[in-house]
Protein backbone atom coordinates (compact mmCIF):
# COMPACT_ATOMS: atom_id res chain seq x y z
CA UNK A 1 0.00 0.00 0.00
CA UNK A 2 1.30 3.45 -0.91
CA UNK A 3 0.92 6.31 1.54
CA UNK A 4 1.06 10.06 1.17
CA UNK A 5 3.96 12.03 2.61
CA UNK A 6 1.85 13.19 5.56
CA UNK A 7 0.86 9.62 6.44
CA UNK A 8 4.46 8.44 6.19
CA UNK A 9 5.55 11.20 8.60
CA UNK A 10 2.73 10.24 10.96
CA UNK A 11 3.73 6.56 10.85
CA UNK A 12 7.39 7.50 11.44
CA UNK A 13 6.53 9.53 14.54
CA UNK A 14 4.35 6.73 15.86
CA UNK A 15 7.10 4.16 15.18
CA UNK A 16 9.68 5.97 17.30
CA UNK A 17 7.18 6.51 20.11
CA UNK A 18 6.47 2.79 20.33
CA UNK A 19 10.11 1.72 20.75
CA UNK A 20 10.89 0.63 24.30
CA UNK A 21 13.49 2.63 26.21
CA UNK A 22 15.96 -0.28 26.38
CA UNK A 23 15.93 -0.58 22.58
CA UNK A 24 15.94 3.16 22.03
CA UNK A 25 19.04 3.37 24.23
CA UNK A 26 20.81 0.96 21.84
CA UNK A 27 19.97 3.33 18.98
CA UNK A 28 21.37 6.35 20.86
CA UNK A 29 24.54 4.42 21.77
CA UNK A 30 24.97 3.45 18.11
CA UNK A 31 24.70 7.10 17.07
CA UNK A 32 27.03 8.18 19.89
CA UNK A 33 29.87 5.82 18.97
CA UNK A 34 29.47 6.22 15.22
CA UNK A 35 29.77 10.01 15.38
CA UNK A 36 32.25 10.19 18.25
CA UNK A 37 34.77 9.23 15.57
CA UNK A 38 34.39 12.82 14.29
CA UNK A 39 36.36 13.93 17.35
CA UNK A 40 39.30 11.82 16.22
CA UNK A 41 38.89 12.97 12.61
CA UNK A 42 38.94 16.58 13.76
CA UNK A 43 42.29 16.00 15.41
CA UNK A 44 43.62 14.50 12.16
CA UNK A 45 42.60 17.64 10.27
CA UNK A 46 44.45 19.73 12.85
CA UNK A 47 47.59 17.71 12.13
CA UNK A 48 47.38 15.93 15.53
CA UNK A 49 48.06 19.16 17.38
CA UNK A 50 45.18 19.05 19.91
CA UNK A 51 46.00 18.09 23.47
CA UNK A 52 44.75 14.80 24.85
CA UNK A 53 42.14 16.55 27.06
CA UNK A 54 40.86 18.43 24.00
CA UNK A 55 40.85 15.20 21.98
CA UNK A 56 38.89 13.28 24.64
CA UNK A 57 36.38 16.09 25.10
CA UNK A 58 36.02 16.35 21.32
CA UNK A 59 35.24 12.65 21.04
CA UNK A 60 32.71 12.74 23.88
CA UNK A 61 31.00 15.95 22.81
CA UNK A 62 30.80 14.88 19.14
CA UNK A 63 29.04 11.68 20.18
CA UNK A 64 26.75 13.40 22.68
CA UNK A 65 25.69 16.15 20.28
CA UNK A 66 24.95 13.61 17.55
CA UNK A 67 22.95 11.44 19.96
CA UNK A 68 21.15 14.60 21.06
CA UNK A 69 20.15 15.39 17.49
CA UNK A 70 18.91 11.80 17.04
CA UNK A 71 16.88 12.00 20.25
CA UNK A 72 15.35 15.37 19.36
CA UNK A 73 14.51 14.34 15.80
CA UNK A 74 12.72 11.14 16.89
CA UNK A 75 11.23 12.01 20.28
CA UNK A 76 11.47 15.70 21.23
CA UNK A 77 11.58 18.18 18.36
CA UNK A 78 11.53 21.10 20.79
CA UNK A 79 15.03 20.09 21.97
CA UNK A 80 16.65 20.77 18.57
CA UNK A 81 17.49 24.45 19.36
CA UNK A 82 19.16 23.37 22.62
CA UNK A 83 21.35 20.84 20.79
CA UNK A 84 22.20 23.45 18.16
CA UNK A 85 23.34 25.92 20.85
CA UNK A 86 25.45 23.17 22.45
CA UNK A 87 27.12 22.52 19.10
CA UNK A 88 28.02 26.21 18.65
CA UNK A 89 29.47 26.31 22.17
CA UNK A 90 31.56 23.25 21.33
CA UNK A 91 32.90 24.91 18.16
CA UNK A 92 33.76 28.02 20.22
CA UNK A 93 35.56 25.80 22.74
CA UNK A 94 37.65 24.19 20.00
CA UNK A 95 38.67 27.59 18.66
CA UNK A 96 39.72 28.67 22.13
CA UNK A 97 41.97 25.64 22.54
CA UNK A 98 45.57 26.30 21.54
CA UNK A 99 46.97 23.39 19.51
CA UNK A 100 50.36 22.24 20.73
CA UNK A 101 53.31 21.19 18.63
CA UNK A 102 54.17 17.57 19.34
CA UNK A 103 57.68 16.25 19.37
CA UNK A 104 58.37 14.06 16.31
CA UNK A 105 58.70 10.93 18.48
CA UNK A 106 55.13 11.44 19.82
CA UNK A 107 53.46 12.07 16.46
CA UNK A 108 53.54 8.39 15.54
CA UNK A 109 52.16 7.45 18.97
CA UNK A 110 49.35 10.02 18.63
CA UNK A 111 48.52 8.83 15.11
CA UNK A 112 48.19 5.24 16.38
CA UNK A 113 45.91 6.40 19.22
CA UNK A 114 43.72 8.40 16.85
CA UNK A 115 43.57 5.58 14.27
CA UNK A 116 42.63 3.00 16.89
CA UNK A 117 40.06 5.41 18.31
CA UNK A 118 38.38 5.80 14.93
CA UNK A 119 38.33 2.05 14.35
CA UNK A 120 36.96 1.32 17.85
CA UNK A 121 34.22 3.97 17.74
CA UNK A 122 33.05 2.88 14.27
CA UNK A 123 33.05 -0.80 15.30
CA UNK A 124 31.08 -0.07 18.47
CA UNK A 125 28.64 2.12 16.55
CA UNK A 126 28.13 -0.59 13.94
CA UNK A 127 27.66 -3.26 16.64
CA UNK A 128 25.02 -1.24 18.46
CA UNK A 129 23.24 -0.43 15.18
CA UNK A 130 23.08 -4.11 14.21
CA UNK A 131 21.85 -5.04 17.70
CA UNK A 132 19.20 -2.31 17.58
CA UNK A 133 17.99 -3.27 14.10
CA UNK A 134 17.90 -6.97 14.96
CA UNK A 135 15.94 -6.61 18.19
CA UNK A 136 13.59 -3.86 17.05
CA UNK A 137 13.24 -5.49 13.64
CA UNK A 138 11.86 -8.69 15.13
CA UNK A 139 9.38 -6.78 17.28
CA UNK A 140 8.43 -4.59 14.34
CA UNK A 141 7.90 -7.64 12.14
CA UNK A 142 5.56 -9.19 14.72
CA UNK A 143 3.73 -5.89 15.13
CA UNK A 144 3.46 -5.50 11.35
CA UNK A 145 1.96 -8.98 11.06
CA UNK A 146 -0.62 -8.10 13.74
CA UNK A 147 -1.37 -4.76 12.04
CA UNK A 148 -1.84 -6.47 8.68
CA UNK A 149 -4.27 -8.90 10.29
CA UNK A 150 -6.13 -6.03 11.99
CA UNK A 151 -6.25 -4.10 8.72
CA UNK A 152 -7.65 -7.14 6.92
CA UNK A 153 -10.39 -7.43 9.52
CA UNK A 154 -11.07 -3.67 9.26
CA UNK A 155 -11.36 -3.89 5.47
CA UNK A 156 -13.99 -6.60 5.91
CA UNK A 157 -15.85 -4.54 8.52
CA UNK A 158 -15.72 -1.29 6.55
CA UNK A 159 -15.75 -2.08 2.83
CA UNK A 160 -16.48 0.44 0.12
CA UNK A 161 -20.24 0.58 -0.54
CA UNK A 162 -21.52 1.02 -4.10
CA UNK A 163 -25.14 -0.12 -4.37
CA UNK A 164 -27.71 0.72 -7.01
CA UNK A 165 -31.30 -0.45 -6.55
CA UNK A 166 -34.48 0.44 -8.42
CA UNK A 167 -35.09 3.27 -5.96
CA UNK A 168 -31.70 4.34 -4.60
CA UNK A 169 -28.04 4.95 -5.31
CA UNK A 170 -25.86 4.40 -2.25
CA UNK A 171 -22.14 5.07 -2.10
CA UNK A 172 -19.92 5.07 0.99
CA UNK A 173 -16.20 5.04 1.63
CA UNK A 174 -13.77 5.32 4.53
CA UNK A 175 -10.15 6.47 4.31
CA UNK A 176 -8.44 5.76 7.66
CA UNK A 177 -5.68 8.08 8.90
CA UNK A 178 -3.62 5.02 9.91
CA UNK A 179 -3.73 1.41 8.78
CA UNK A 180 -6.68 0.67 11.05
CA UNK A 181 -9.38 3.33 11.35
CA UNK A 182 -12.12 4.03 13.86
CA UNK A 183 -14.84 5.09 11.41
CA UNK A 184 -17.69 2.94 10.13
CA UNK A 185 -19.94 3.15 7.09
CA UNK A 186 -22.62 0.49 6.70
CA UNK A 187 -25.57 -0.50 4.52
CA UNK A 188 -28.30 -3.05 5.18
CA UNK A 189 -31.32 -3.86 3.02
CA UNK A 190 -34.25 -5.80 4.46
CA UNK A 191 -37.08 -6.40 1.99
CA UNK A 192 -38.38 -2.88 1.17
CA UNK A 193 -36.48 -1.18 4.01
CA UNK A 194 -33.04 0.35 3.54
CA UNK A 195 -30.71 1.14 6.45
CA UNK A 196 -27.60 3.32 6.17
CA UNK A 197 -25.26 4.15 9.03
CA UNK A 198 -22.09 6.10 9.70
CA UNK A 199 -20.11 6.16 12.94
CA UNK A 200 -16.94 7.66 14.37
CA UNK A 201 -15.15 6.13 17.36
CA UNK A 202 -13.10 8.50 19.51
CA UNK A 203 -9.47 8.27 18.42
CA UNK A 204 -8.19 5.88 15.76
CA UNK A 205 -6.00 2.82 15.54
CA UNK A 206 -6.44 -0.80 16.59
CA UNK A 207 -8.48 -0.16 19.77
CA UNK A 208 -10.89 2.10 17.89
CA UNK A 209 -11.10 -0.44 15.08
CA UNK A 210 -12.07 -3.18 17.55
CA UNK A 211 -14.78 -0.94 19.04
CA UNK A 212 -16.04 -0.22 15.52
CA UNK A 213 -16.51 -3.95 14.95
CA UNK A 214 -18.39 -4.29 18.23
CA UNK A 215 -20.69 -1.40 17.27
CA UNK A 216 -21.42 -2.84 13.83
CA UNK A 217 -22.19 -6.29 15.20
CA UNK A 218 -24.49 -4.92 17.88
CA UNK A 219 -26.23 -2.61 15.40
CA UNK A 220 -26.89 -5.35 12.86
CA UNK A 221 -28.38 -7.61 15.52
CA UNK A 222 -30.61 -4.79 16.77
CA UNK A 223 -31.83 -3.98 13.25
CA UNK A 224 -33.49 -7.39 13.13
CA UNK A 225 -36.02 -6.18 15.65
CA UNK A 226 -39.13 -4.22 14.73
CA UNK A 227 -38.24 -1.08 16.68
CA UNK A 228 -37.73 2.61 16.02
CA UNK A 229 -34.20 3.85 15.37
CA UNK A 230 -34.23 5.59 18.73
CA UNK A 231 -34.94 2.28 20.47
CA UNK A 232 -32.36 0.48 18.33
CA UNK A 233 -29.54 2.91 19.14
CA UNK A 234 -30.58 2.75 22.83
CA UNK A 235 -30.19 -1.04 22.74
CA UNK A 236 -26.78 -0.71 21.10
CA UNK A 237 -25.74 1.84 23.73
CA UNK A 238 -26.77 -0.42 26.62
CA UNK A 239 -25.01 -3.39 25.01
CA UNK A 240 -21.71 -1.54 24.57
CA UNK A 241 -21.63 0.42 27.84
CA UNK A 242 -20.18 -2.46 29.95
CA UNK A 243 -17.56 -3.08 27.22
CA UNK A 244 -16.49 0.53 26.73
CA UNK A 245 -13.18 1.82 28.07
CA UNK A 246 -13.17 5.08 29.98
CA UNK A 247 -13.16 8.17 27.73
CA UNK A 248 -14.09 6.08 24.68
CA UNK A 249 -17.35 6.75 22.87
CA UNK A 250 -18.86 6.61 19.40
CA UNK A 251 -20.90 9.18 17.50
CA UNK A 252 -23.34 7.83 14.95
CA UNK A 253 -26.11 8.58 12.47
CA UNK A 254 -28.58 5.98 11.15
CA UNK A 255 -31.05 6.37 8.29
CA UNK A 256 -34.06 4.16 7.61
CA UNK A 257 -35.83 4.47 4.23
CA UNK A 258 -39.19 2.72 4.11
CA UNK A 259 -42.58 2.85 2.36
CA UNK A 260 -44.47 5.96 1.26
CA UNK A 261 -41.28 7.98 0.76
CA UNK A 262 -40.62 8.15 4.49
CA UNK A 263 -37.22 8.53 6.13
CA UNK A 264 -36.59 7.90 9.81
CA UNK A 265 -33.27 9.08 11.24
CA UNK A 266 -31.43 9.30 14.52
CA UNK A 267 -28.26 11.23 15.36
CA UNK A 268 -26.14 10.34 18.41
CA UNK A 269 -23.64 13.13 18.96
CA UNK A 270 -22.69 13.12 15.28
CA UNK A 271 -22.49 15.79 12.57
CA UNK A 272 -25.83 16.80 10.99
CA UNK A 273 -27.25 14.90 8.03
CA UNK A 274 -26.93 17.03 4.88
CA UNK A 275 -30.22 16.86 2.97
CA UNK A 276 -30.32 18.21 -0.57
CA UNK A 277 -33.92 19.16 -1.32
CA UNK A 278 -34.53 18.65 -5.05
CA UNK A 279 -37.40 21.19 -5.06
CA UNK A 280 -35.70 24.11 -3.28
CA UNK A 281 -32.15 23.05 -4.36
CA UNK A 282 -30.97 23.92 -0.86
CA UNK A 283 -28.94 21.75 1.50
CA UNK A 284 -30.54 21.53 4.94
CA UNK A 285 -29.06 20.17 8.15
CA UNK A 286 -31.02 17.42 9.91
CA UNK A 287 -30.02 16.61 13.45
CA UNK A 288 -31.17 15.60 16.92
CA UNK A 289 -29.27 16.87 19.95
CA UNK A 290 -28.25 13.67 21.72
CA UNK A 291 -25.15 12.31 23.42
CA UNK A 292 -22.80 9.81 21.73
CA UNK A 293 -23.10 6.07 22.28
CA UNK A 294 -21.09 4.76 25.23
CA UNK A 295 -21.46 7.81 27.49
CA UNK A 296 -24.48 7.02 29.68
CA UNK A 297 -26.43 3.83 30.33
CA UNK A 298 -30.18 3.84 29.61
CA UNK A 299 -30.09 7.17 27.79
CA UNK A 300 -33.43 7.64 25.96
CA UNK A 301 -32.34 8.13 22.35
CA UNK A 302 -35.00 9.45 19.96
CA UNK A 303 -35.60 9.49 16.20
CA UNK A 304 -37.51 11.68 13.74
CA UNK A 305 -39.36 10.98 10.51
CA UNK A 306 -39.54 13.17 7.39
CA UNK A 307 -40.73 12.84 3.81
CA UNK A 308 -38.32 12.69 0.90
CA UNK A 309 -38.78 13.22 -2.83
CA UNK A 310 -37.27 11.91 -6.08
CA UNK A 311 -33.71 13.21 -6.61
CA UNK A 312 -33.32 14.18 -2.96
CA UNK A 313 -29.82 13.46 -1.65
CA UNK A 314 -28.69 12.60 1.88
CA UNK A 315 -25.01 12.86 2.79
CA UNK A 316 -23.46 11.59 6.03
CA UNK A 317 -19.86 12.40 6.95
CA UNK A 318 -17.39 12.30 9.82
CA UNK A 319 -15.51 15.27 11.26
CA UNK A 320 -12.30 14.13 9.58
CA UNK A 321 -13.72 15.92 6.52
CA UNK A 322 -14.97 19.15 8.07
CA UNK A 323 -11.92 19.50 10.35
CA UNK A 324 -9.33 19.10 7.60
CA UNK A 325 -7.11 22.19 7.85
CA UNK A 326 -5.13 24.05 5.21
CA UNK A 327 -1.64 25.53 5.64
CA UNK A 328 -3.05 28.56 7.46
CA UNK A 329 -4.93 26.24 9.85
CA UNK A 330 -8.32 27.17 8.37
CA UNK A 331 -10.85 24.33 8.59
CA UNK A 332 -12.74 23.10 5.54
CA UNK A 333 -16.07 23.33 7.40
CA UNK A 334 -19.52 21.98 6.66
CA UNK A 335 -20.60 24.92 4.46
CA UNK A 336 -17.98 24.00 1.86
CA UNK A 337 -19.34 20.44 1.78
CA UNK A 338 -22.87 21.81 1.24
CA UNK A 339 -21.59 23.86 -1.68
CA UNK A 340 -20.05 20.78 -3.30
CA UNK A 341 -23.32 18.84 -2.90
CA UNK A 342 -25.31 21.61 -4.59
CA UNK A 343 -22.81 21.85 -7.44
CA UNK A 344 -22.88 18.09 -8.07
CA UNK A 345 -26.52 17.32 -7.27
CA UNK A 346 -27.13 16.18 -10.85
CA UNK A 347 -24.51 13.46 -10.58
CA UNK A 348 -24.55 10.04 -8.97
CA UNK A 349 -24.04 9.31 -5.29
CA UNK A 350 -20.52 8.10 -6.12
CA UNK A 351 -19.60 11.26 -8.05
CA UNK A 352 -20.84 13.45 -5.18
CA UNK A 353 -18.67 11.56 -2.68
CA UNK A 354 -15.64 11.65 -4.98
CA UNK A 355 -16.05 15.41 -5.46
CA UNK A 356 -16.04 15.90 -1.69
CA UNK A 357 -12.99 13.66 -1.25
CA UNK A 358 -11.08 15.52 -3.98
CA UNK A 359 -11.81 18.82 -2.27
CA UNK A 360 -10.60 17.45 1.06
CA UNK A 361 -7.43 16.08 -0.53
CA UNK A 362 -6.69 19.39 -2.27
CA UNK A 363 -7.56 21.48 0.79
CA UNK A 364 -5.16 20.12 3.38
CA UNK A 365 -3.41 17.27 5.15
CA UNK A 366 -5.39 14.32 6.50
CA UNK A 367 -5.02 13.97 10.27
CA UNK A 368 -8.11 11.94 11.07
CA UNK A 369 -10.19 9.15 9.55
CA UNK A 370 -12.26 10.44 6.61
CA UNK A 371 -15.60 8.75 5.97
CA UNK A 372 -18.74 9.67 4.05
CA UNK A 373 -21.88 8.13 2.63
CA UNK A 374 -24.35 9.50 0.08
CA UNK A 375 -27.85 8.26 -0.75
CA UNK A 376 -29.61 9.55 -3.86
CA UNK A 377 -33.33 8.86 -4.20
CA UNK A 378 -33.85 8.25 -7.92
CA UNK A 379 -37.46 7.15 -8.38
CA UNK A 380 -40.60 9.06 -9.17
Amino acid sequence: MKYSGSKKRLFTRQFWKTIELKYFSLFLLAVFFMFSSMGFVGDLFSELKYSYPALISGVLISGLISAGYAYAATRRLWALPIILIAQFLYIFYLRSDNPTELAPEFIKEKAIVVGLGIMLSVMLGYTFFVTFITRVGINHFLLKAEMDLAKGIHDVLVPEINIKTHNFQVYGKSNPATEVGGDLVDFVQMEKTLYCAIADVSGHGVSSGVYTGMFKSSLRVSLQQNKSLGEIISDVNNTLMPLTKKNMFITSTILKFFGDNKLEFTVAGHLPILHYNSETMNVDELTIKQIPVGVKTNFPFNSKTIDYKPNDIFVLLTDGITETADKSNKLLGIDEVKKIIRQNAGGSAESICNSILRKVNDFGQQNDDITLLAVKCQFG
